[in-house]
C-alpha cells in the first residue's frame, strides 16, 4: 500500500532524471533523506540519486501530511509513472504515482519553488536541490534536418574569445523564418544570443548548394555569432535552436581549429562591411570585442627573440634606431647602405625581423651586409609575427639611446644630419613629445607632412589620420617645425622618458595601423606637442612591406578605426575646437609652400 503519493512530475530535457511533488505522512518525513530512489513505469523503470525536501504542513485531512520536493537524478527513459520507491538501503516507502499530472519543465520548476518557499517548509540546501532548480533545464533535442520546419544550419569554425567568450562562423538556413530563440549551452550555463550579436554574412556558396533548394534567393545565409560569456571549461558545450513551434534542435560545435592571427584573418576575409553609420554597431556588438579579444590572446605570450650582433655596438649611444622589418628583405640592403652614408658614430641601429619564416634568408643577407659596409647593427629574430607596434615596443627594450628613432624599412635618408636635425627639435623644446621628418615620394612629392584626423563619412564619422598635402610639390629650401594633430609613425622621434611615460604603441591595435595616431593622442593628453621637421627630408615608398591589398586587411584597418575612435571619442567631443585650431595649423604647409613659391 503506497505511503505517499506523487501529484505532479516532470521529465528534465537531456537525461538529466525526473522532478516530483507530492506528499508523504508526517511520521515518515525521515524517509526523505533517503540516498536513492527506485522509479516504476508502466513499461520499465530505473534507479538514481533522489535529493528531496520537505515543505508545508498540509492542513486538513485524518492523517498529519506534508508536501515535497523531490529530485532524482541520472533517470533514463519512461512514461506513464506508477510509483517511487524511496530506498535508503534497508527499507523503502512507497509513493504512489498512478495519476499524476505530468507537467512541463517549466511549470514543474515554478511549482516546486513554491512548495519550499511556503512558510513551515525545511529549508534546503543550497548546494542541493535549490542548485538543481536553478539550473537552466536542457530540452529535448533533434538534428536540425529532423525539424517539423524545414530548418539547416552548420557551425564550420569556433573562436574562443578570452576569458569565457566564443565566437561562432557558419550558416542557418530558415525559409519559414521559423527560429525564435538561439542559445549557447556549455555544461550548466545557457546563454541567450543578445540583440545584435549576430552578424550575417553574404554565402553564395550555401545559397547554391542549400538555400536554392529550399526556396531561398538572398545569399546573407552565413553567420558570425558572438556570446562574450557563457563558456564552461571543459565542459560539453553545443548550440541550441528553438523554433517557434517549441522545437529544440542541437548542434556540436567543432574544437576551435585556427591560432589567433588565422582567426583574425578568416573572420576579416568573411565580411563584407555597410557604409556609413551602419558599421559601427558591427564593430560594438560583434567584430570590435571578437578581434580585439582575439588579437590579445594571440599576444598574450610574451614574444622570444634570438639576438645578433653585427659589430660592435655603441656602448652609450645618444639614439636608437628600431626598424620592423617584414616582407621585403631587400629594402634592409638599400637602407643600410644610405644609413653607412648618413649616419655617424654613437647611432645604434636595431633591425626586428618580425616574420620567423624569413629568418633563414634575412640571418645570411646580415652578415653579408655587415661584412660589405662595416656598419654596426642588431638583429633581432622574433619568434612569431606580432605587428607593428608590438615588434617595434620590443625592439625599443633591447635598445639603450636617449632619443629614440622608428623608421620603416621603406624610409631611406639622403642626406646627412638627418638624425641630428631631428634631434635637435626636440632639444630646443621640452613640450614637443615627438617630431617627424618630411617624407617625400621618389619624384619628390609629400607623402607626409602631417596627419589631420579627419571624420569620414562613409565610416559613420570616424577620424582618420589622413595627409592633406600628399602628393602635393615639396618647395626647395624649406625649413622650420610645423606643429600638426598627429604624425606618421613611418618615422619618428621621441626622448626615451617620453616613450616611456606613454607606454610606446598600444598593442591592442591589430598588425599596424593607428597606433601611431593614438601615440600622438596620448602625447596631447599630457600636454606635449607633434611636430613635423620641414627642414629634414627622407623618402618614403609608402606600405610597400604589407604587399596585396586583401579583402581582410582593409577591414582589419576598419577595425583599429573603430578601436581608435571608441578609445578617444570623448576627448574629440570635449575638444572640438582645439582640433579646429590644429587644422588651421597643419594647413601652415600649404601656405608656407605659397610664401616660398
Amino acid at each position: 500500500m503506497a505511503e505517499g503519493r506523487v501529484t505532479a512530475w516532470s521529465r528534465l530535457g537531456g537525461g538529466r532524471g525526473i522532478l516530483l511533488a507530492g506528499w508523504v505522512p508526517e511520521a515518515c518525513r525521515a524517509s526523505l533523506a533517503a540516498p536513492h530512489a527506485i522509479v516504476h513505469f508502466r513499461a520499465g523503470g530505473g534507479a538514481g540519486p533522489l535529493q528531496a525536501c520537505a515543505g508545508a504542513p498540509i492542513a486538513g485531512g485524518r492523517e498529519a501530511r506534508r508536501s515535497f520536493v523531490a529530485l532524482v537524478e541520472e533517470m533514463g527513459d519512461g512514461a506513464d509513472l506508477v510509483a517511487i520507491d524511496l530506498w535508503d538501503g534497508s527499507a523503502a516507502l512507497r509513493l504512489g504515482a498512478d495519476g499524476a499530472m505530468a507537467f512541463g519543465v517549466g511549470a514543474m520548476r515554478a511549482m516546486a519553488q513554491a512548495i519550499l518557499a511556503e512558510p513551515g517548509a525545511d529549508a534546503p540546501d543550497d548546494g542541493g536541490i535549490i542548485a538543481v532548480l536553478a539550473r537552466p533545464d536542457m530540452p529535448d533535442a533533434v538534428d536540425p534536418a529532423k525539424l517539423a520546419v524545414r530548418l539547416r544550419c552548420e557551425i564550420e569554425e569556433t573562436f574562443l574569445i578570452a576569458p569565457d567568450g566564443l565566437a561562432l562562423y557558419g550558416w542557418l538556413a530558415d525559409p519559414a523564418d521559423a527560429v525564435r530563440a538561439i542559445r549557447l549551452r556549455s555544461g550548466d550555463r545557457v546563454t541567450p544570443l543578445a540583440a545584435g550579436h549576430w552578424l550575417p554574412i553574404r554565402r553564395r556558396d550555401v545559397l547554391e548548394s542549400i538555400g536554392v533548394g529550399l526556396g531561398l534567393d538572398d545569399p546573407a545565409l552565413g553567420f558570425l555569432a558572438f556570446f562574450p560569456e557563457g563558456l564552461q571549461s571543459g565542459a560539453a558545450t553545443m548550440l541550441e535552436i528553438e523554433t517557434r513551434a517549441g522545437e529544440v534542435a542541437r548542434l556540436p560545435l567543432p574544437a576551435p581549429g585556427y591560432a589567433p592571427l588565422a582567426a583574425i584573418r578568416s573572420i576579416l576575409s568573411a565580411v563584407d562591411l555597410p557604409h556609413g553609420t551602419a558599421v559601427a554597431p558591427i564593430f560594438d556588438q560583434v567584430l570590435g570585442p571578437v578581434i580585439l579579444g582575439l588579437n590579445r590572446q594571440r599576444l598574450r605570450k610574451p614574444a622570444t627573440a634570438t639576438v645578433l650582433d653585427f659589430g660592435d655596438r655603441p656602448a652609450n649611444p645618444l639614439r636608437s634606431v628600431i626598424v620592423p622589418l617584414y616582407g621585403r628583405l631587400d629594402f634592409m640592403t638599400y637602407q643600410l647602405v644610405q644609413f653607412s652614408a648618413t649616419l655617424g658614430e654613437g647611432t645604434e641601429i636595431i633591425y626586428v625581423l618580425d616574420d620567423p619564416r624569413q629568418r633563414w634568408e634575412a640571418e645570411p643577407l646580415a652578415h653579408s651586409l655587415f661584412a660589405r659596409l662595416g656598419l654596426p647593427f642588431r638583429l633581432l629574430c622574433v619568434d612569431r609575427n606580432l605587428g607593428f607596434g608590438p615588434a617595434v615596443n620590443l625592439g625599443v627594450r633591447y635598445s639603450s639611446g636617449r632619443h629614440l628613432c622608428v623608421v620603416n624599412s621603406d624610409v631611406f635618408p639622403h642626406a646627412v644630419g638627418w638624425l641630428d636635425g631631428l634631434s635637435a627639435h626636440l632639444e630646443r623644446d621640452p613640450a614637443l613629445g615627438i617630431v617627424s621628418p618630411l617624407l617625400l615620394f621618389e619624384d619628390g612629392t609629400v607623402q607626409h607632412g602631417g596627419c589631420r584626423l579627419t571624420a569620414l563619412p562613409q565610416f559613420g564619422g570616424w577620424r582618420f589620420p589622413l595627409h592633406p598635402d600628399k602628393g602635393r610639390p615639396a618647395v626647395a629650401g624649406m625649413a622650420g617645425r610645423m606643429d600638426c594633430e598627429a604624425v606618421s609613425g613611418a618615422c619618428i622621434m621621441m626622448p626615451r622618458a617620453v616613450w616611456q611615460d606613454v607606454d610606446g604603441f598600444d598593442e591592442d591595435y591589430a598588425i599596424g595601423d593607428f597606433e601611431d595616431a593614438d601615440l600622438c593622442m596620448k602625447l596631447q593628453a599630457r600636454g606635449l606637442g607633434c611636430a613635423v621637421a620641414a627642414d629634414v627630408t627622407l623618402f618614403h615608398l609608402e606600405r610597400q612591406t604589407q604587399g596585396r591589398n586583401a579583402k581582410w586587411r582593409h577591414n582589419l584597418t576598419a577595425f583599429n578605426a573603430w578601436h581608435f575612435n571608441r578609445r578617444w571619442e570623448r576627448y574629440f567631443a570635449v575638444s572640438g575646437q582645439r582640433h579646429a585650431a590644429s587644422k588651421n595649423k597643419i594647413d601652415n604647409f600649404s601656405e608656407m609652400k605659397r610664401k616660398v613659391a
